[in-house]
C-alpha cells in the first residue's frame, strides 16, 4: 500500500508434494482413478474423473454418451456438495454473527439442518451414480457398473429428494 492505494498484491499457496504421480508408476491403468480419488476428500469425483479422462485419451477410448452424462451428473452432485459446504458451513456463520458452524447449530439449528439435508442429497446423487461421493468406485474407465437403475438406488434417490425438502 502506498498513500492508501494498493500497489502490489501476492497470493502464495504452499502445498507440499504428495507424489501421486510416483504412486501411479508401474500400476495397472485401471487403478489410477481409484488412487487419484484420494487426493482430496471434497473433490474426489473431480480427481477420479480427470484420471479416467486422461487414461481414456491415452488409450484412444471414447466414453459412451451415457457415461459422459452420468459423469456430468456426478460432477453436479460434487459441485452442489462443495457449494453447500462453503455457503452454509463457512460463510453463513459470518453473516449470522457467530464464530463457526458449531455455535450456529445452537443459535439457528434450522439453517444447519437444512444444510445437512442438502449435503446429504448432493452426496446421494454421487452415491447413486458412482457408489459413494468420497472416493467413487463404480466408474473404472471401462464402464459405469451397477448403473442407477437398481431398485435400492431408485428408492434411495426418492428418499433423498423427499428428505431434502
Amino acid at each position: 500500500m502506498q498513500n492508501g492505494e494498493l500497489k502490489q498484491c501476492e497470493l502464495q499457496i504452499v502445498e507440499t508434494p504428495r507424489f501421486f504421480e510416483a504412486m501411479l508408476r508401474g500400476r495397472p491403468y485401471g487403478e489410477a482413478s481409484h488412487i487419484t480419488s484420494r487426493i482430496c476428500g471434497i473433490c474426489a469425483v473431480g480427481h477420479a474423473t480427470a484420471s479416467l479422462r486422461a487414461t481414456e485419451k491415452a488409450l484412444g477410448v471414447a466414453p459412451s454418451e451415457q457415461t459422459v452424462l452420468l459423469r456430468k451428473l456426478n460432477f453436479h452432485g460434487e459441485i452442489l456438495d462443495s457449494h453447500i459446504l462453503h455457503t452454509y458451513m463457512l460463510v453463513a456463520p459470518d453473516f449470522l454473527g457467530v464464530d463457526s458452524v458449531i455455535p450456529l447449530a445452537k443459535s439457528a439449528p434450522e439453517v444447519v439442518l437444512r444444510a445437512l439435508r442438502m449435503k446429504k442429497l448432493a452426496g446421494d446423487i454421487c452415491k447413486v451414480i458412482c457408489g459413494r461421493h468420497t472416493h467413487p468406485h463404480r466408474d473404472d474407465g471401462r464402464r459405469l457398473h451397477a448403473l442407477p437403475v437398481e431398485r435400492r438406488d431408485r428408492r434411495a434417490a426418492r428418499t433423498a429428494c423427499r428428505d431434502a425438502r
